[in-house]
């Protein structure tokens, strides 16, 4: 066993055997260590196992850590130092998330502290606290100190051990916590340390009973309705209600447990996230022929508890959610829990809803808009076997069951499964993990799957399923079928034809794709009579025609009979704000952020400038600060002018944006979508989060204001996203008995992304883009690293970029049979952001590991990225 720097040396021999010693992994700043060993003491040999919370000595510091081995060993001439004591009875990790932690730090290259860290609900860890203690010894000589410090030894032999701010109330804490080290220092007082209260622990109330046979006599008024109200309710009340309702006194309590008329205990109570909402109970419909064929093998693999991986590949509005549902039943009733994964937040509530309707008293609800209390609870009550099934973004992948069977990942395809802090792991990996290791099985749901997902499963890895047909009563193929070629009279602006565009990409020649193939025979095409009919616009025909503003004609007479038939609207456009741009149109100057190497965006809310990537603001300025010129002006379009605009045209309209800027409370996704579909909204504006998972029968019509605004972005997956979105968003319409329509809005509508996503065809898209990939040796034909310097100077960036470049370079000569491909170092994307300068390189390779693994400290390594920009 390698030595601990926190192990002591032995003054002589240890006697022979061994010792039970406990591998602990510490919280705070232990250098670059993070787990040390300690003995277990005979007292906590019954108590101590992998996963608990503990307390143990540090140097002359006591640390929170958690126990991730237990075992006996042969110390040698090390004298191990003792676990204090245990912090909480029950795990808060498996022995699954304990290998996972370790899987994810080597996987990922990031620290195994950091991977621990994610497994665990903000404000578990408490922090050290510092005391100050009297001398046993006789008084000391005060005489040479100063004032302040005369002071403060008063107060600590006053107040006994307390804490800097307790015995310096009057004083700057800093200035308190110097004087009072100093003095501990110079051996006036004792300092000892301690391991404070969690910044979050369980929340109780006070429970005021009635005693049984009570008879009170000689009560005042006030004591008198006391004991009438508790008779009418049952004989017991919180605390807090009597003190609202009556203006009963805690005081006034006391003296009625005196006298034995009542009596006063502490309950937990639950803060439970759902309890705002009432969620009616949603019984199990018969299922489709297609969802049987589909949940057949699925049910196979549950009862095998095999860790098989099934790729479901549905279009939107097939009944992929009813197929999880299913799996989730299936695996509740033999013994076992499921975790179910959502994209966004904002899916969060209607998913959470379905399921609890489903199984009540079953469901935790884990996201980041829960304050740190409710997750706190959620996550006891996962630990602790109080629920089964846990529904959230990433993060609940970690939920903590011991007996794991199910985990299902919902618009699998979606980049938000991947982290973009450390540790970066992508979802799909870590449950793809935990499926090996627990037998787990795992459901991959999409329209329009990951390339890499799809292409894994026409391999075999996955378990390929295909869902073709909405569900449930639809309206007739004939109000379905609209030719994407046909236009109406005077719609001059529809593209006529269909055909593709060569492909662009930043820094390379364009590859044109093969000729288009017909869609596959197992896959949905423009002829499915449930899916919505989809209109391409082309807007350079509109500019032609006089139009000049952001909607078409046809999108314009769309929302107009929408409107006037009662039904619903949802606009689409991945940007937010009023315009993306201010420039000069005199010198061009661009108003950027100070701290952001990119330009302000926008927003007539309060008539300000506001940047995207750090949230600064300004004012938005008179003139020009490169010429003077007054001639500033707005350029761009976001989901702020796109509500004016629709206001501005259809003022009778209730209009809703839905974006990041009006979600900012935690309650404020439920709110928007609740309204949207009681009907009290009539047309939801928003950006992608519109696109994903949202089901409301009246919507008849989704506008896709502009599809262009990722298609040209520098970054392989930048066709796959425009597709992934247009196609997500166009499912949004006609998902009931009303008939839907999709209004696409571009200034290239030939591109081969948009031209799928109008067609509802997968395939299609899939073959070009696939082989794009093979010929660029892009994932799934290679692995990518992104390796990342950020610096507040710009040089150094600059330097340690190419000093790094060449290392890796002299590397790959030595190791030519590795065949990586280095690319950069180059400038990010977004080169400024927060003050700091970014410079990266990126890698390709099949194995990456080898020259990872000479890549120094100071740069940040994002393994298999999902965003190069």
């Amino acid at each position: 066993m390698e030595p601990d720097t926190d192990l002591l040396p032995l003054a002589s021999a240890c006697p022979a055997g061994s010792e039970l010693v406990a591998g602990i992994a510490l919280s705070g700043r232990v250098g670059p260590r993070v787990v040390y060993s300690y003995r277990v003491p005979e007292s906590l040999r019954d108590l101590v196992e992998p996963g608990l919370l503990v307390q143990v000595p540090f140097g002359p510091r006591t640390l929170q850590g958690v126990v991730l081995t237990v075992g006996h060993e042969d110390p040698g001439n090390i004298r191990l130092r003792d676990v204090t004591c245990v912090l909480d009875p029950v795990p808060c990790l498996t022995s699954c998330q304990i290998d996972l932690a370790r899987w994810t730090a080597m996987y990922y290259l990031c620290g195994l502290g950091e991977a621990l860290g994610v497994m665990l609900p903000a404000g578990l860890d408490r922090a050290m606290e510092t005391l100050y203690a009297p001398k046993p010894d006789d008084a000391p000589d005060t005489s040479r100190l100063s004032s302040l410090r005369r002071s403060l030894l008063d107060a600590v032999y006053a107040c006994g051990p307390a804490s800097a701010e307790r015995l310096g109330r009057a004083l700057d804490p800093a200035k308190a916590k110097s004087a009072l080290d100093d003095l501990a220092r110079r051996g006036f007082i004792d300092r000892h340390y301690r391991l404070g209260r969690p910044a979050v622990t369980d929340r109780t109330e006070t429970l005021v009973v009635l005693q049984p046979g009570a008879t009170p006599t000689k009560l005042g008024a006030r004591q008198r309705a006391l004991v009438e109200y508790l008779q009418e309710r049952g004989r017991e009340a919180p605390l807090s209600d009597l003190r609202d309702e009556l203006g009963i006194s805690r005081d006034s309590i006391a003296a009625l447990a005196a006298r034995r008329i009542v009596v006063t205990y502490e309950r937990q109570v639950r803060r439970d996230p759902l309890a705002h909402r009432h969620i009616p109970s949603h019984p199990a419909p018969k299922p489709t022929d297609e969802q049987e064929r589909a949940y057949r093998p699925i049910a196979q693999a549950l009862e095998r508890h095999d860790g098989s991986i099934f790729l479901l590949h549905g279009i939107t509005g097939s009944g992929k959610t009813e197929v999880y549902l299913r799996a989730v039943a299936d695996t509740l009733a033999a013994g076992r829990q499921a975790i179910v994964l959502v994209p966004e937040i904002g899916l969060t509530p209607q998913t959470v809803t379905r399921f609890a309707g489903r199984f009540p008293g079953q469901v935790a609800l884990l996201h980041s808009k829960l304050g740190d209390g409710e997750r706190f609870d959620e996550w006891q009550r996962i630990r602790r076997s109080e629920c089964s099934v846990a529904v959230g973004p990433r993060s609940a992948i970690f939920s903590p069951f011991a007996h794991l069977g199910l985990i299902v990942i919902d618009e699998e395809h979606d980049a938000s499964y991947k982290q973009d802090s450390v540790p970066r792991y992508h979802t799909r990996d870590i449950a793809e993990h935990l499926a090996g290791t627990t037998g787990a099985v795992v459901i991959l749901g999409s329209a329009t799957p990951d390339v890499v997902s799809y292409y894994r499963a026409q391999r075999g890895e996955f378990h390929l399923l295909t869902m073709k047909s909405r569900a449930g009563p639809g309206p007739s193929s004939e109000s379905r079928m609209v030719p994407i070629s046909a236009g109406r009279p005077g719609d001059a602006a529809v593209s006529p034809t269909v055909h593709q565009m060569p492909r662009h990409v930043p820094g390379s020649a364009g590859v044109s794709p093969a000729p288009r193939r017909p869609p596959d025979e197992n896959l949905p095409t423009t002829h499915e009579p449930a899916l919505p009919s989809v209109q391409i616009v082309d807007m350079r025909l509109e500019l032609k025609a006089g139009n000049r503003s952001i909607f078409s004609r046809l999108l314009r007479r769309e929302l107009q009979n929408t409107l006037e038939r009662g039904e619903q609207a949802i606009l689409f456009l991945n940007r937010r704000g009023n315009a993306t741009f201010v420039n000069c149109r005199d010198c061009g100057f661009v108003v950027k952020c100070h701290h952001c190497d990119v330009p302000f965006t926008y927003h007539s809310d309060g008539n300000t400038l506001l940047c995207h990537r750090c949230d600064a603001r300004a004012p938005l300025p008179r003139s020009c600060a490169s010429c003077g010129s007054w001639r500033i002006r707005f350029f761009g379009l976001g989901t702020q002018r796109v509500e004016q605009e629709v206001l501005a045209q259809f003022p009778a309209a209730s209009v809703q944006r839905f974006d990041r800027d009006v979600t900012t409370s935690k309650l404020s996704h439920e709110a928007i979508l609740d309204r949207f579909a009681l009907g009290d909204i009539d047309i939801l504006v928003g950006t992608q989060i519109v696109a994903k998972g949202l089901d409301f029968p009246k919507v008849t019509l989704v506008g896709a204001v502009s599809a262009d605004t990722s298609i040209n972005l520098p970054d392989f997956r930048a066709a796959e996203r425009t597709f992934s979105l247009l196609t997500q968003v166009a499912g949004r319409a006609g998902r009931a008995e009303l008939p839907g329509m999709v209004v696409v809005q571009t200034y290239a509508p030939s591109h081969f992304a948009i031209q799928a996503a109008a067609q509802h065809d997968y395939k299609a898209f899939f073959q070009d883009e696939i082989t794009y990939r093979r010929e660029g040796l892009y994932p799934p034909f290679s692995r990518l690293a992104r390796l990342v310097r950020s610096d507040r100077a710009e040089h150094v960036c600059r330097t340690e970029a190419h000093r790094l470049a060449e290392q890796l370079r002299e590397w790959m000569a030595v190791h030519p049979q590795a065949g990586i491909d280095l690319i950069g170092p180059a400038p990010c994307f977004i080169s400024k952001a927060h003050d700091h300068y970014f410079w990266q390189i990126l890698l390709r390779g099949h194995d990456l590991y080898p020259l990872l693994a000479t890549v120094p400290t100071g740069w940040a390594i994002d393994v298999d990225p999902v965003n190069l920009l």
